[in-house]
């Protein structure tokens, strides 16, 4: 394996129907500058068994493709940063049937949605005996600070669109949603991002958006903040 610009590391754990974890390969040195971003992957078998290796051939022939979804956002949005995760179940066929941000601390819908179209477009090898999963965290270092604040101190504000973010196409089925928002000076958000248990529509994660970035929030006096929050804490 190689490590370039990107910085891609890769952990293969291979399971299936419950057998115990194969052994992890030792971890490769860090190079002595600290990488832009990192990945790490998870090759599971939920009932069949995936070529770890071939999967893992796979997604590095993507890292230039899945950088680029986050270097075309960052060039106008220089404080963007975080971790994704990704999971994939992969049909008998090896198409992918769904895939699902799991996590996501990045606050970039538009993100989230082109790393899961890209992994969406990827021929996997065929699981052998029912689907498979891949788990796939994106990581990437913000390029500018921000500050941070606790999803107390928007919870008011964000309860009081809740109405309306329950007229949005399957809100009220979105198992686990999760927020990451960036605030301004002013109290003006600026970029949202959003994980969920399942995956999440486009129409969803784009009308949730809308109202959270056109809620006014507390100034933070001069600087870009960073809030995580559950919309289930939501007043």
């Amino acid at each position: 394996m190689t490590a370039g610009n990107s910085a891609f590391l890769f952990l293969v754990l291979l399971t299936v129907n419950d057998a115990a974890w194969a052994k992890k390969p030792k971890p490769r040195p860090e190079p002595a500058a600290a990488p832009a971003d990192a990945s790490t992957m998870s090759v599971q078998g939920t009932l069949g068994e995936l070529d770890a290796g071939q999967v893992e051939r796979l997604l590095q022939e993507q890292r230039g493709a899945l950088r680029r979804c986050y270097d075309d956002a960052v060039a106008n949005t220089h404080y963007l940063g975080g971790r994704v995760e990704l999971k994939v179940q992969v049909a008998p066929s090896g198409q992918p049937k769904t895939v699902t941000v799991t996590e996501s601390t990045l606050g970039s819908f538009e993100v989230e949605r082109c790393l899961a179209g890209v992994l969406s477009k990827l021929k996997f090898p065929q699981p052998k005996g029912g689907d498979g999963e891949v788990s796939y965290p994106f990581e990437a270092a913000a390029r500018t600070p921000v500050g941070s604040w606790q999803g107390a101190r928007i919870a008011s504000v964000v309860g009081k669109k809740r109405g309306a973010m329950k007229g949005c196409p399957g809100f009220a089925k979105a198992t686990g949603l999760r927020a990451t928002l960036y605030i301004g000076p002013g109290g003006k958000a600026t970029s949202a991002g959003f994980s969920a248990e399942t995956p999440l529509d486009d129409k969803l994660t784009r009308c949730v958006a809308k109202q959270l970035l056109a809620a006014q929030y507390d100034d933070p006096l001069g600087q870009m903040v960073k809030v995580s929050f559950d919309f289930k804490d939501l007043p």
